[in-house]
C-alpha cells in the first residue's frame, strides 16, 4: 500500500505540529494495539471460537496488532522527538507496515471464504477448513504477505519513505516505484477487496434464500436468527466499504489537498483508524 509519490506543499511545521501529529497517531495506534491484542487472545481462549474462523480471526488480529504497534511505538516517538536516526531507518518500519497490511487483507479474504463455505457448502466445511488446512492458510497468508513487500520494497529501490511534509509514508518518486505502487499495492489490494465483496454477496444471497426456504416449509425463523443475519450483512458490507474507502483516501483523495493536516488526516490517520476499528 501507501501513497502517492507527490510531495505536498506545506508551510513551515512547528514543534507543536509534530507533537500533535505524534499524539494523534499514538492514541489511535495504542488503542488499536490493545483491541487487536484482546481479539487475538480471546478468540483462542473462547471455546465457541476454537475453530477455523476463530484461528483466522486471531491471525488477522495479530497482524493488525503489529501494524498498530508500529505506528504507536515507532512512528509516534519518531515524529514527537523529531528523531533523525529513526527517520533514517523509517523505511524499514514502512516495510513492516506493508507486510502487516497484507496479512490483514489476505486474512479477510480467507475469513470471507470461510463464511461462504459454512453457508453454501456446510457438508464440505469440515474438510475444506480442517485444522491442517486452516494452518496452511494462515502460514500462506503470513509468508506471502512478508515475502512480497520484502522483495518489492525491502531490498529493492522502491522504498516506502517517511515524509515530514505531512507525517506520511510515500513511495520513492521513480517510474519503477510508480508501477509497483499502482499494480502491486493499490491494484492488488483493490482486487482483493472486490473479490471479498463478491464472496460476501454470494454468502448473503445464500443466507436470504435459505431463510426464505425455511419460512416456506412452515418452520419458524427465530428473532435471534434474523438478527444474526442482519448483523452479518452489516458487518460484511461495512468491512468492504471501509477498506475500499481507505484505499481511495490514501492513494487519491489525500493528495488532492496541499494542507498538511488534510493530507495527514486522509492518509496516516485514516490508515490507523481502519485497523484500530477493524476488530
Amino acid at each position: 500500500m501507501r501513497g502517492s509519490t507527490a510531495v505536498p506543499l506545506s508551510p513551515m511545521i512547528t514543534i507543536q505540529d509534530y507533537q500533535l501529529a505524534a499524539i494523534t497517531v499514538f492514541t489511535i495506534g495504542f488503542m488499536g494495539t490493545i483491541c487487536n491484542s484482546l481479539v487475538a487472545v480471546f478468540t483462542r481462549r473462547l471455546a465457541s471460537l476454537n475453530n477455523a474462523f476463530g484461528r483466522l480471526t486471531a491471525s488477522q488480529a495479530a497482524g493488525e496488532m503489529i501494524l498498530c504497534g508500529t505506528f504507536a511505538f515507532y512512528f509516534s516517538p519518531m515524529v514527537y522527538f523529531d528523531s533523525p536516526w529513526m527517520k533514517q531507518h523509517a523505511q524499514y518500519a514502512g516495510v513492516v507496515l506493508l507486510m502487516c497490511y497484507n496479512i490483514c487483507i489476505v486474512s479477510h479474504l480467507f475469513i470471507a471464504l470461510n463464511r461462504m463455505c459454512a453457508i453454501c457448502f456446510p457438508l464440505k466445511y469440515d474438510i475444506c477448513f480442517s485444522y491442517r488446512n486452516t494452518t496452511y492458510l494462515i502460514v500462506f497468508s503470513w509468508v506471502l504477505s512478508i515475502l512480497l513487500p520484502f522483495f518489492l520494497h525491502g531490498i529493492g529501490e522502491c522504498n516506502l519513505l517517511y515524509s515530514d511534509s505531512a507525517w506520511v509514508f510515500m513511495f520513492r518518486a521513480t517510474e519503477r516505484c510508480g508501477f509497483i505502487s499502482w499494480y502491486f499495492d493499490f491494484g492488488q489490494d483493490f482486487a482483493v477487496v472486490v473479490f471479498i465483496a463478491i464472496i460476501d454477496t454470494i454468502t448473503i444471497i445464500r443466507v436470504r434464500l435459505t431463510s426464505a426456504e425455511i419460512q416456506k416449509s412452515g418452520c419458524r425463523v427465530t428473532t435471534s436468527k434474523r438478527t444474526r443475519d442482519v448483523t452479518f450483512l452489516k458487518q460484511a458490507v461495512a468491512q468492504g466499504i471501509i477498506f475500499a474507502v481507505e484505499l481511495y483516501t490514501y492513494f487519491f483523495l489525500g493528495w488532492e489537498f496541499t494542507n498538511k493536516w488534510m493530507i495527514f488526516l486522509f492518509t496516516t490517520v485514516a490508515w490507523n483508524i481502519v485497523h484500530c476499528c477493524d476488530p
